[in-house]
């Protein structure tokens, strides 16, 4: 006979084996370190720019450990596949707001690159929702995003040339867009029959 509560134990246990590993622990700390990278941005402390510039980086660090450790074990869940993206949207959204809001960068631009990542964010999380996979990334993607991260290195550490790259990943990101639907489509949108 079951005793009372063994039921929800036995969920618990089992949602707890799937979901709660090192990729998702790597993620879910990814989502601790905004708030810790806004307090040292907007701090007044002797070199406060290349602390949150450090803990931008650890956070970019988690997010290749984790995709990788959770293809290498085989710890690929769905809570895993929900968070990350969150975590990296959130994270760039926040470091360029900050951008705009200290006068880094113009509002024009950072306001490009908030759309592109809420756009991302949701567009990704509908995908997941409908069970339609995304493509993967090409090389326009991996462009957008290489200038989007070179552009905020540039931009936190007050060095020239900022603002044109991050222009540049928003070319980059429409170029991206476009080719990147082209392809959804192409993947999950049977021919006209004639």
């Amino acid at each position: 006979m079951l005793q009372e509560g063994s039921v929800g134990n036995v969920y618990n246990t089992g949602w707890r084996k799937q979901h709660v590993n090192l990729p998702n622990a790597f993620t879910f700390f990814r989502i601790l370190l905004i708030p810790v990278y806004a307090s040292l941005y907007l701090s007044h402390l002797r070199g406060q720019q290349w602390l949150a510039l450090a803990v931008f980086a650890i956070a970019g660090l988690t997010d290749v450990l984790d995709g990788r450790i959770a293809r290498r074990r085989h710890q690929v869940t769905s809570l895993g596949k929900i968070l990350d993206p969150v975590a990296d949207k959130l994270l760039l959204m926040t470091v360029i707001a900050l951008l705009a809001w200290s006068g880094q960068v113009s509002w024009w631009v950072a306001g490009f690159l908030l759309a592109r990542d809420l756009g991302m964010l949701i567009g990704g999380l509908v995908m997941l929702l409908i069970r339609r996979p995304p493509p993967a990334a090409d090389r326009f993607g991996k462009m957008s995003t290489l200038l989007y991260f070179v552009g905020i290195f540039l931009a936190v550490l007050r060095l020239p040339g900022a603002e044109v790259i991050l222009w540049m990943a928003v070319v980059a990101t429409f170029v991206a867009a476009f080719h990147y639907l082209v392809r959804w489509r192409t993947m999950h949108v049977p021919p006209a029959t004639k």
